[in-house]
């Protein structure tokens, strides 16, 4: 079902990147980058990311808080249909 309530969407966003960050962290690996998808109801899909401030991490607090700073980027104004979190993991030697 579509979400149409801004704070049900972040809700979501942020169940989404804690689970993303609990399954990097147990790969053992560091999370530099966090992006954020929205499909809207008409499939429009853009994707936004930022680059962690504090450089790699595998605080799932900090994950949490960079993708709910990335969903800040969108204009929520229309149901939202899909949302994703995605991570871009430090490169290990």
């Amino acid at each position: 079902r579509d979400l149409t309530d801004a704070a049900q969407i972040a809700e979501k966003v942020a169940a989404l990147a804690r689970e993303l960050g609990a399954d990097v962290v147990a790969d053992g690996r560091r999370v530099t980058h966090v992006a954020v998808k929205v499909r809207f109801a008409s499939f429009y899909t853009p994707t936004r990311e930022m680059k962690l401030r504090d450089g790699p991490t595998t605080d799932v607090d900090v994950i949490e808080r960079a993708a709910l700073t990335v969903l800040e980027k969108f204009r929520l104004d229309r149901p939202v249909r899909l949302l994703g979190v995605r991570a871009d993991l430090e490169m290990t030697p």
